[in-house]
């Protein structure tokens, strides 16, 4: 079982190895993939941060004590 693992494992080897454009797209195509990747995603892991804080709306409906003490707390609070 392990001899035909092994002899799948080098006949792939060389037939990617004469393939170069395939070998050449083996490596490419994951670099330009997180390239792409990086720049989409560049604003998304900065919400929450000092710079660009989270906005939390709070609708108030019934007028209850609970949450109007509570309410100047949550406009101060920073993370």
């Amino acid at each position: 079982m392990i001899r035909q693992v092994i002899a799948i494992t080098l006949k792939e080897l060389k037939v990617l190895w004469l393939d170069r454009e395939a070998l050449a797209l083996l490596f490419a195509m994951p670099m330009f993939f997180i390239l792409v990747m990086t720049f989409a995603l560049e604003g998304v892991f900065q919400a929450g941060s000092k710079g660009h804080p989270i906005e939390i709306l709070v609708v108030h409906k019934n007028g209850g004590r609970s949450l109007t003490g509570r309410l100047p707390i949550l406009k101060e609070w920073r993370v």
